[in-house]
């Protein structure tokens, strides 16, 4: 086992690692494994595990709240403590996990806001002894132990797979916008978009833009582009770029021209109400945080943290047909309940 470094010494005492030694436990951790699945376990010392949030202004917040309180009610010796920035915030992040000098915690478990610019930072806790498990948007390239969430690809894909579903009786002809160029976690999703295009029935893409990820650019390059477009027949946005600083009333294109986004967070809901979306792509939200809770507890078995894998969450789209499904099943999820069988 590794030793504690400088940054880790601030972090533990020196007999939280003995006691770690001693514990022994197997249990599953697919996706149909209901959460009091190792409940009956007994421990000699309690485990302590840190949840990092978005931010506390946003939907995905309520969500791990609730499932943090469930895992925790399932392991009596397991206490989940669930922390975010008030306001969702890349930089409010790095200050939680930079600011965790004298806490006693086992595994740390991130959604991160924006993964960029916390590689070096994951890296460095991990390699002080503490595992850390990223859920939702990976943190390519850091030495995170273990990641929980949608397939990258996988979600490219599913955003075809919608656009083929919009573009049905409209003309097969759409717009991209990514951020390929800057962003390797968006460039897998910008490959799965493409290697899955040929099979879309003759939808074509007129252009491609990339933004950078930067939501203003997003705005100002949809505008103009649209402008050049007016009979495109929708536009495939690979992240809510443009969405996150509009204000709710403006629309981002003209009446009929109508878009795909690869997100499903319920701020995007009501321009879907609208008609300004027509489909979303997401995943199960719960489930990966749920995953990564119960990864973060086998890092703590010695005899088990050998067989800890990422889990990948299957992407999902979400049309005006399923749309109710999705609203029905965050409000579970709200509660820590799981999303019904399909």
């Amino acid at each position: 086992m590794r030793q504690p470094s400088g940054f880790n010494g601030a972090l533990r005492c020196a007999g939280h690692w003995s006691r770690l030694s001693c514990l022994l436990v197997s249990f599953a951790i697919g996706a149909g494994c209901e959460e009091n699945s190792g409940a009956s376990r007994s421990r000699i010392e309690p485990t302590r595990i840190l949840f990092v949030g978005e931010g506390k202004d946003v939907a995905s917040w309520r969500v791990i709240e609730a499932t943090a309180k469930a895992f925790a009610e399932a392991h009596p010796h397991v206490t989940v403590d669930a922390v975010a920035p008030s306001v969702s915030s890349p930089v409010g992040q790095q200050d939680i996990l930079r600011n965790l000098a004298g806490k006693d915690i086992d595994t740390i478990c991130i959604l991160p806001v924006q993964p960029d610019g916390l590689e070096a930072i994951v890296s460095e806790i991990a390699n002080s002894g503490i595992p850390i498990v990223v859920v939702g948007r990976d943190v390519i390239g850091s030495r995170r132990s273990a990641y929980c969430g949608p397939s990258e690809s996988e979600l490219g894909e599913a955003t075809v797979t919608a656009c083929g579903m919009v573009l049905e009786k409209r003309s097969k002809t759409l717009m991209l916008l990514h951020a390929a160029k800057t962003d390797e976690r968006q460039g897998f999703r910008y490959r799965g978009f493409q290697h899955e295009l040929p099979m879309a029935g003759g939808v074509h893409v007129v252009r491609e833009v990339d933004c950078g990820g930067d939501p203003a650019e997003a705005v100002r390059l949809a505008k103009s582009e649209s402008r050049k477009y007016p009979r495109i027949g929708c536009w495939a946005l690979l992240d809510d770029w443009p969405l996150r600083s509009l204000p709710r009333e403006e629309r981002l294109f003209g009446l009929g021209i109508t878009m795909v986004v690869c997100d499903a967070d319920p701020s995007l809901w009501p321009r879907m109400a609208d008609g300004q979306i027509q489909a979303l792509v997401g995943y199960d939200l719960r489930e990966a945080i749920r995953a990564g809770l119960t990864i973060a507890l086998r890092l703590t078995m010695p005899d088990d943290r050998r067989f800890v894998t990422d889990v990948h969450i299957k992407a999902e789209v979400f049309t005006e047909a399923n749309i109710a499904q999705l609203k029905a099943r965050w409000a579970l999820w709200e509660q820590g309940k799981r999303s019904p069988p399909e």
